[in-house]
C-alpha cells in the first residue's frame, strides 16, 4: 500500500524539498537546482501519494498552487510567512544547514501539525469497516467526518456494483465468443456443402453428356431410372441440408445482433462515452476529427499525454469539456488547460473500459471528478486574481 505524503516545497532556482509520511517519518530532504515541475512530480510520486503540499510563505507561490493542482493535493500555507526564528525552532532536531532544505522542512512540519489535528478528529470515531488513513485524507480535503464516512461507503458500494457488472459483462462476452465460434463452424460447414454440391453438379453434367451419347433408348431409360434418380435424390438431400444450415446461420446472426444491442444498452446505462486519443499530437487529433469528429463538450481519453505543447493544447481547449489522462501533461499544455479551466483527470481514478476509438466510464464518478477539478481551477484563478489585483470590494 502506497504511503500518503506531506510535501514541503521551497520553490526557486534551487528548489527545497522535504517529504514526510503521516507518522512524521522523514522520507526525503533535498535541494535541487534547475528542476522542472514534471521532474519534481516524478521525485515525489516515487515516494508515495501526496495529499498535502506545504509552503512556509503566505500567500502560497503560484508554482506551489500549480504543483498541488497537478498532484490533486491540498495546499497548506501559514496565516503569515514563517519567521527565520520559527523555522530554526521547528527544524532544530534535524541535521541540515541548507537554507532551501530548512525552509521546505519547516513547511512540511507545519503541514504535519495540520494533519495531526485531523487525525485526532478521526481517531476513535471511525467505523471499523473503513480505513482511518482514507478518512483522514478526505477530512484534509475539507470534508466533515460524516461526509468522509458517507463518501467511502458509497465508493465501496460502487466498487461492489462495478464488480458485479464486470462479471455480467464477462459472461456476455463468453456467450458471444461461443456464438461466434458456432457461426464460424456453420460457415465452414456451409462452404464444405457448397463445394460438395458444386462437384456433384459437375459430375451430373458429365453424366448427362455421357447419356446424350448413348443411342440405346432402353439403356438411357435404365440410367435415368437408376443413376440419375439416385444422384438427384442426393442433390435434393444436400440442398435441403444446405438450406437448413443457412437458416441456422441466419438465426444465430440475428441472435448476435440482439445480444449486441442489449450489451450496448447496458453499457450506456449511467455511462459516459469518451473519445479515445492514442497520443497528444496534432496528427492524432486530426485523425480523430476526420474519423469520428471532436464536438463541443466532448470528453477525451488521452493514453499518452506527454507529447503535446501549448499549440496542441489550444487545438482542444476551446472544444472539449474535460480530458482524462494516463500520465502528466507538459508544463506548457498544463498551463493552457488551467488557463482555459479545462478539467484534466487522472485515469487511475476511473474504471475505464476501452473499445477501439472509445472508452467507457461511470457517469456519476466522472462528472463528480470533473466538477471537483473545475472548482479547483476556478479557485486557483480567483486566488491568482486576488494575488495580482487585491480584493476589489475594498474599492
Amino acid at each position: 500500500m502506497r504511503k500518503y505524503l506531506i510535501v514541503g516545497v521551497d520553490p526557486g532556482t534551487t528548489t527545497g524539498l522535504a517529504v514526510l509520511d503521516l507518522e512524521r517519518n522523514v522520507l526525503k530532504i533535498d535541494s535541487i537546482r534547475d528542476i522542472s515541475l514534471n521532474q519534481l512530480i516524478e521525485v515525489i510520486v516515487d515516494l508515495g501519494n501526496p495529499i498535502l503540499i506545504s509552503t512556509d510563505v503566505s500567500p502560497a507561490p503560484d508554482s506551489v498552487l500549480q504543483l498541488s493542482t497537478m498532484l490533486d493535493a491540498e495546499v497548506w500555507r501559514p496565516d503569515k510567512s514563517l519567521s527565520r526564528r520559527e523555522k530554526r525552532e521547528l527544524t532544530k532536531n534535524y541535521d541540515t544547514d541548507d537554507k532551501h532544505e530548512l525552509d521546505a522542512l519547516a513547511a512540511s512540519l507545519k503541514g504535519y501539525r495540520f494533519v495531526k489535528s485531523k487525525k485526532k478528529s478521526v481517531k476513535g470515531r471511525s467505523p471499523s469497516d473503513l480505513e482511518d488513513r482514507e478518512l483522514v485524507r478526505l477530512v484534509i480535503e475539507g470534508n466533515s467526518l460524516r461526509e468522509a464516512i458517507q463518501e467511502l461507503r458509497q465508493k465501496k458500494e460502487s466498487k461492489r456494483e462495478s464488480n458485479e457488472k464486470n462479471k455480467s459483462l464477462k459472461e456476455s462476452e463468453k456467450k458471444m465468443k461461443g456464438l461466434e465460434k458456432k457461426v464460424k463452424e456453420l460457415q465452414d460447414q456451409i462452404k464444405d456443402l457448397e463445394e460438395k454440391n458444386r462437384r456433384k453438379e459437375e459430375k451430373i453434367k458429365d453424366l448427362k453428356r455421357e447419356i446424350s451419347k448413348i443411342k440405346s433408348h432402353k439403356f438411357l431409360k435404365a440410367i435415368e431410372s437408376t443413376e440419375i434418380e439416385n444422384r438427384n435424390q442426393k442433390i435434393k438431400s444436400l440442398k435441403k441440408e444446405l438450406s437448413e444450415k443457412k437458416d441456422e446461420l441466419n438465426r444465430l446472426s440475428k441472435l448476435i445482433s440482439v445480444s449486441d444491442r442489449i450489451d450496448s444498452y447496458r453499457e450506456k446505462e449511467n455511462k459516459l462515452v469518451l473519445k479515445r486519443l492514442s497520443s497528444f499530437t496534432k496528427d492524432d487529433i486530426n485523425e480523430l476529427e476526420q474519423r469520428i469528429g471532436i464536438e463541443n463538450g466532448d470528453i477525451l481519453f488521452i493514453e499518452d499525454a506527454s507529447g503535446g505543447g501549448s499549440e496542441t493544447a489550444k487545438k482542444l481547449a476551446d472544444k472539449v469539456k474535460a480530458i482524462v489522462i494516463n500520465n502528466n501533461l507538459s508544463h506548457m499544455a498544463e498551463k493552457i488547460f488551467v488557463k482555459r479551466e479545462v478539467a484534466h483527470i487522472d485515469s487511475s481514478k476511473l474504471d475505464l473500459k476501452l473499445y477501439d476509438k472509445f472508452a467507457i466510464a461511470d457517469k456519476n464518478q466522472l462528472e463528480n471528478l470533473i466538477e471537483d477539478k473545475e472548482n479547483k481551477l476556478a479557485n486557483i484563478k480567483k486566488e491568482k486574481f486576488r494575488s495580482k489585483y487585491g480584493d476589489l470590494e475594498s474599492f
